[in-house]
């Protein structure tokens, strides 16, 4: 998304799997780091960009580490995902299985992100964002496989010892029709985006 209109994407994340499982495009170099700490070379950083992580972050030492490597006029963008859309009988077993059956299983800070993080106070000079949305044809195996990589179902196997997906894969296989017949699915984004304006403006903390 950033590749095309920057000359050079520094990627990182904090989890090495999951750098392995990024998509390798040119102008971008990937490399495992803390959010709060990285090895970017002092203010050469124009755009600082948390992508549904902001709330597992140490907001004092991210905002301080944002400091170091901004450059003048540098902005910080936090973005992320909400519930998927389709279609409302889908919808309705989906959310359901998100706040009943795995519903006890997410962390705290979930329910931040479902706040598009409005809880907090951003040290930026924030712009108002445009609705954006992230759209994809998905098969039901696709859509399962999706499903599968919720924070809460991980944790759901990891007390019960069985895959609480299974389940809902007959319920949606019902309403679904043929596996491999592709749906639309919407992930609405949300975004917080403006000029950065330092650790020390005044903030607050949900």
């Amino acid at each position: 998304m950033l590749a095309p209109h920057f000359a050079l994407v520094a990627a990182s994340d904090a989890s090495l799997p999951q750098l392995r499982l990024a998509t390798r495009l040119p102008g971008v170099c990937y490399f495992a780091a803390l959010g709060e700490a990285n090895a970017l070379a002092a203010q050469r950083v124009d755009l600082v960009s948390v992508a549904q992580a902001f709330h597992w972050l140490d907001h004092e030492r991210f905002y301080a580490e944002v400091d170091r490597v901004a450059a003048p006029g540098a902005a910080l963008a936090l973005f992320g995902y909400g519930r998927l859309r389709t279609t409302a009988a889908l919808e309705a077993m989906i959310n359901r299985f998100h706040d009943e059956t795995v519903g006890p299983y997410w962390p705290a800070e979930r329910r931040l992100v479902e706040q598009g993080y409005r809880g907090f106070t951003i040290p930026i000079e924030e712009v108002p964002a445009p609705l954006l949305a992230i759209e994809g044809n998905l098969s039901l195996p696709e859509l399962l496989g999706y499903l599968r990589t919720w924070s809460a179902v991980g944790r759901y196997l990891a007390v019960h010892g069985q895959d609480p997906v299974e389940a809902l894969a007959a319920e949606l296989a019902s309403e679904w029709g043929k596996p491999a017949t592709p749906r639309k699915i919407v992930w609405p984004l949300f975004i917080r985006a403006g000029r950065w304006l330092g650790s020390g403006a005044t903030r607050t903390r949900p």
